[in-house]
């Protein structure tokens, strides 16, 4: 694990564990090796400034007390103008890979073979990108056949709602028709009928009338005959009975003509 502090020297105070920051020494003195590292002059501090002390005599611990990782730092510093190494040690992912780096087992990644690897990586994002520009266009056809669709659909639908209006005004026209003329019909009954109630009204008023004149007419003859046979009975001659049956008889028809009979007919 590299540290960074703010140490000139890049020696962490624990005498136990002392960390050094690579970056930091090897960059500030790049030609510093393990004698300038505890040759390095004491520098002034103040009194109170105990930071400064830990470290410079931290800086003169020997490599033998240190972890393996530190005094493989402090016996084989990584070279500073190699930076592809120095990256290497600032990524280090374990101890293992740390110690490998400065034992010089350090591989650097193959250029041709990355190269060759993000060639067909390219081909294959080509590829899908043209696959899935072919299904975009095709989702876009469908889109526009969908939307052509939509508005044949709406044009039927208006279409369609016309027709209905025109449905219900003609099946709304004979109704109220029918009504009219049931209307118009009961009416025309309802007035023939009082119609033919008031003819029939005058013809038994007239027929009333008639009959009233024809009783008057039968009840003179009825006098007349009464008178007749009266005499006739008191006067006890044949030849006047005989006379007025025959006198009776030969006006019998003009009396029929003149007085038809009436029948007068029951309103039900």
């Amino acid at each position: 694990m590299v540290r960074r502090r703010a140490s000139g020297l890049g020696v962490s105070s624990d005498r136990g564990n002392p960390v050094i920051d690579l970056t930091t020494s090897l960059e500030n003195d790049p030609g510093s090796g393990p004698s300038s590292r505890t040759s390095s002059p004491r520098q002034s501090s103040s009194p109170g400034d105990t930071t400064s002390d830990a470290t410079i005599k931290s800086s003169s611990v020997d490599p033998a007390t240190m972890d393996p990782v530190s005094a493989l730092v402090v016996e084989q510093p990584p070279n500073p103008s190699d930076s592809t190494w120095r990256q290497a040690i600032l990524h280090a992912e374990s101890a293992s890979a740390l110690v490998d780096i400065l034992r010089g087992q350090y591989q650097p990644p193959n250029s041709s073979a990355e190269l060759v690897q993000l060639r067909v990586d390219l081909r294959s994002a080509e590829a899908s990108n043209a696959s899935l520009q072919k299904r975009l266009g095709s989702a876009l056809d469908q889109v526009a056949e969908l939307k052509l669709q939509l508005e044949t659909s709406e044009r039927e639908c208006h279409l369609w709602e016309r027709e209905v209006d025109k449905s219900v005004g003609l099946i709304t026209s004979p109704r109220k028709a029918q009504t009219a003329s049931g209307a118009e019909l009961k009416h025309a009954r309802t007035t023939q009928s009082a119609e033919e109630i008031e003819a029939l009204s005058k013809s038994i008023v007239e027929r009333d009338e008639a009959y009233k004149v024809l009783q008057g007419v039968s009840a003179k003859h009825f006098q007349q005959l009464q008178g007749i046979v009266l005499s006739l009975v008191d006067d006890d001659g044949s030849h006047k009975l005989r006379h007025a049956k025959a006198t009776i008889e030969r006006n019998h028809p003009s009396l029929e003509e003149d007085y038809p009979p009436t029948r007068v007919r029951a309103n039900g």
